[in-house]
């Protein structure tokens, strides 16, 4: 009997949030998302629909919340972690 052994390799896109560059190639990466590359797509247009439901049409950092979208931006994190407990996306 003969067995055949498929290798099927897995690619990643890793998304990270830089704050300063220092040297050629340096940044200081405050956090990043792991994600399969064969569930990129599904997983961003989900997220930006939410985005796009909870009326956020611009770029979404805490640093910009303000007091009336704040449970805006809380509903859409919560709706991110729904990924994470999935194991959808790994932080």
């Amino acid at each position: 009997m003969i067995k055949y052994l498929l290798v099927v390799k897995k690619q990643y896109l890793i998304y990270a949030d830089e704050s300063h560059r220092k040297g050629k190639y340096f940044s200081n990466f405050y956090g990043g998302v792991l994600v399969n590359y064969t569930e990129l797509e599904k997983i961003s247009n989900k997220l930006n629909a939410k985005k796009e439901e909870l009326g956020l049409f611009q770029e979404v950092k805490w640093t910009k919340v303000t007091e009336q979208y704040l449970d805006k931006y809380l509903e859409l994190i919560d709706y991110f972690f729904e990924f994470v407990k999935s194991n959808k996306i790994k932080i």
